[in-house]
């Protein structure tokens, strides 16, 4: 078997001489260069070199001056693909700038070249009134509309937009004053001192308020008053002084023969709400605060009725805090705090109740 031989492929250094081998190295076909005798790279001619021009050159790149404006700032814009005149008539037959863009075109999707047909466009001085982008109306017509209208409404059929759109009628509206138009003439006139509406508070919904008085009472008392989130069984959460309480708000307008009557139980939850009232537990709720219908304002601790789910309220006066009755009075001089009160109610609150009606008669006579 003949041993292996290393083949040289020759060409591969076209003007070296060949050189011995080494001793007892097979020698091939090629020539063996030395690396002492190597040239230096690029020193003996083209031949030197490989004749095939490299994959990846610069001679293209706009990294050469000639492809450089002046001070190499920007490359230099390429020439256009369109005349002024191919410019005027994609104005003209388009509604769009995107739909000039399809006319030349171009890129419709390009910002940079939007900007470029813009430009030229105002330094021609086209007319783009016409333009209307997604809206199904354009300046020229919205201009129009507006001089020849006396309303809004008229505005709105002009342009063939539902009369009954707020949303709409906003965003003409806003449009116009982009545009810059005088509109005044559809504006409503307005009275310069326009009638009070006649408002009249109604212990109907004395239940819907009772929540905002109870917290506008404790804000007032200069308490931070908190709105929990459900499914908490409390109504509000007060930062007294002797920390966070837990209150729950209690409205009644039920007057019996023996006076105010209230349900401070709370109902389980069940399919037809039909189950008995169970008590509150006083480990969960701190305060109740109970307005009937003289707006007479009791703050209860919870352990003072713990098991309680009514209440007849002339018995529980002595934690009545304040009224809030003149909410419901138009005329502040024939308030009294002791609207419906009871006969056998306390004397400390009948003393209360009496010094305040006659305050209020006094104030009446020195007007």
């Amino acid at each position: 078997m003949r041993p292996a031989r290393a083949v040289l492929v020759s060409g591969w250094w076209p003007d070296c001489a060949k050189v011995g081998a080494p001793a007892g190295f097979p020698v091939g076909d090629g020539t063996w260069r030395s690396l002492v005798s190597a040239s230096v790279w690029g020193t003996e001619g083209r031949e030197f070199k490989s004749p095939r021009p490299d994959r990846f050159s610069n001679t293209r790149s706009n990294v050469i001056p000639t492809h450089y404006g002046g001070g190499m700032s920007r490359p230099v814009s390429q020439p256009r693909a369109w005349s002024d005149a191919q410019l005027t008539e994609a104005v003209s037959a388009s509604s769009s700038w995107r739909g000039v863009m399809r006319e030349l075109g171009l890129n419709a999707m390009s910002a940079g070249a939007i900007r470029i047909v813009r430009r030229h466009a105002v330094r021609l001085g086209l007319d783009t009134s016409h333009f209307r982008g997604k809206r199904r109306w354009s300046d020229a017509q919205l201009r129009r509309a507006v001089s020849e209208s006396q309303s809004w409404d008229e505005v709105l059929d002009a342009l063939g937009l539902a009369i009954d759109s707020g949303g709409m009628r906003t965003h003409v509206r806003s449009h116009a004053i982009c545009l810059g138009l005088n509109f005044s003439h559809l504006e409503p006139d307005v009275p310069i001192a326009p009638e009070p509406p006649t408002l009249k508070p109604d212990l109907k919904h004395l239940r819907e308020a009772g929540a905002s008085l109870a917290a506008t009472w404790f804000t007032l008392c200069g308490y931070n008053v908190l709105f929990p989130i459900e499914p908490a069984v409390y109504d509000l959460v007060v930062a007294m002084p002797e920390g966070l309480s837990r209150v729950q708000v209690k409205t009644t307008t039920h007057y019996s023969k023996d006076g105010w009557l209230i349900s401070i139980g709370r109902r389980p939850y069940s399919i037809g709400n039909n189950l008995p009232l169970v008590p509150y537990d006083p480990d969960v709720i701190d305060y109740f605060f109970i307005i009937d219908g003289d707006l007479s304002i009791y703050l209860i601790p919870s352990r003072a009725i713990a098991g309680h789910v009514r209440l007849l309220l002339r018995a529980y006066t002595d934690y009545i805090e304040g009224n809030a009755s003149g909410l419901l009075a138009a005329d502040a001089r024939t308030v009294t705090v002791a609207a419906r009160a009871p006969v056998c109610a306390s004397s400390g609150y009948l003393e209360r109740s009496l010094t305040a009606h006659v305050r209020t008669e006094m104030r009446g006579c020195d007007g």
